[in-house]
C-alpha cells in the first residue's frame, strides 16, 4: 500500500503502481474515496503504444526481423549481441517490461556510440 498520497495530488514514489489510500485529511475535506481514486486514475500517465517503441528502435537504427505471430525481433548492426523482442499489435499498450527493454537497448547503444 502507498501511504504517500495526499491532496493535492503530488505523485507516488511507486509511480502509481500501488493502490491509493484515503487519509483523514481528505475525509475532513469532504472528498469521497471514489472521487480521490478518479483523480488518481485521470492523472496517471498512459503507457506508450507498441508502434511508438518500434518507431524509437527504427529511428535508432535497429533492424527488424519477423518472429512467430505478432512477435518482432529487433537487432542493431553495432550491438549484435542485444536483441529486443516486442510482441503485440501496433495499437496495443506496451507492457512495462517492453518499455524497459527498449530503454535499456537504447542506453547501451548510446554508450557504445560514445566509446567509438
Amino acid at each position: 500500500m502507498c501511504y504517500t498520497f495526499a491532496y493535492p495530488y503530488t505523485g507516488c514514489v511507486n509511480e502509481g503502481i500501488c493502490a491509493p489510500t484515503l487519509d483523514r485529511r481528505e475525509e475532513r475535506q469532504g472528498w469521497t474515496k471514489t472521487q480521490i481514486q478518479f483523480i488518481i486514475v485521470a492523472r496517471r500517465k498512459m503507457p506508450p503504444k507498441i508502434r511508438k517503441l518500434k518507431a524509437d528502435l527504427s529511428k535508432a537504427g535497429f533492424l527488424v526481423r519477423p518472429g512467430k505471430g505478432s512477435h518482432t525481433v529487433w537487432t542493431h548492426p553495432i550491438l549484435s549481441e542485444i536483441e529486443v523482442t516486442l510482441s503485440g499489435k501496433d495499437g496495443n499498450d506496451a507492457k512495462p517490461y517492453q518499455v524497459r527493454d527498449v530503454q535499456n537497448a537504447l542506453k547501451e547503444l548510446k554508450g557504445e556510440q560514445r566509446e567509438r
